[in-house]
C-alpha cells in the first residue's frame, strides 16, 4: 500500500498511544490478518519498526512490489484531489504500517462477509504521518490490541 503526503502532510511524532484501526481478514483475542498485504499480528506485541521513507515519482519506476500500490500514480484522481499534478510531481511512504483513523472509515471501506476491524495502537514515540480528510495515518510502528465485536 501506498500513503500519498500532500503538500501540507508532515511528520509527526506521537505524543501519546494513538488509537487506530486496520481492515483484517480475521481478528480473535490472540491475533489478527491484515486483509492487505496479508500480514499478521500477534496481541500486545509490538511490530518491528519500518522506516518511513519518502519516495515521489522518480523512484516508483524502479520498485519492484508496483502492484502493493493500487493505482496509476501520474493519471491518479486520488493525486489530483490531494493537490499534484505532473507538473509538481508527488510523494508517498511505502513502506509502513498503514491504518485507518475511525471505525466508521473501516466500514465504508469493507466487505462485511469477508472482512472484519483489529483495534490497533500506534505507540507514543512513533514516527507517523496522517491525512485526516482521508482518515488514514501509516506509522513506523504498532501493536494489535484487539477484534471489534461487530
Amino acid at each position: 500500500m501506498c500513503f500519498i503526503l500532500t503538500p501540507t502532510t508532515e511528520k509527526k511524532i506521537a505524543d501519546k498511544d494513538l488509537i487506530v484501526y486496520k481492515i483484517c481478514s480475521s481478528a480473535d483475542e490472540k491475533k489478527a490478518e491484515a486483509y492487505f498485504q496479508r500480514y499478521y499480528y500477534q496481541v500486545n506485541i509490538l511490530q518491528p519498526v519500518i522506516e518511513l521513507i519518502e519516495i515521489d515519482e522518480t523512484v516508483f519506476p524502479s520498485l519492484t512490489n508496483k502492484t502493493a500500490c493500487a493505482f496509476d500514480y501520474k493519471d491518479s484522481l486520488y493525486l489530483k484531489l490531494c493537490g499534484y499534478n505532473s507538473e509538481r510531481g508527488w510523494k508517498a511512504i511505502q513502506k509502513g504500517y498503514h491504518s485507518l483513523t475511525t471505525e466508521y472509515r473501516c466500514n465504508e471501506d469493507r466487505e462485511r462477509d469477508r472482512m472484519t476491524i483489529g483495534q490497533f495502537i500506534i505507540p507514543e514515540g512513533s514516527t507517523y504521518y496522517i491525512d485526516e480528510a482521508r482518515q488514514m495515518i501509516v506509522s513506523d510502528r504498532i501493536i494489535y490490541q484487539k477484534p471489534l465485536n461487530i
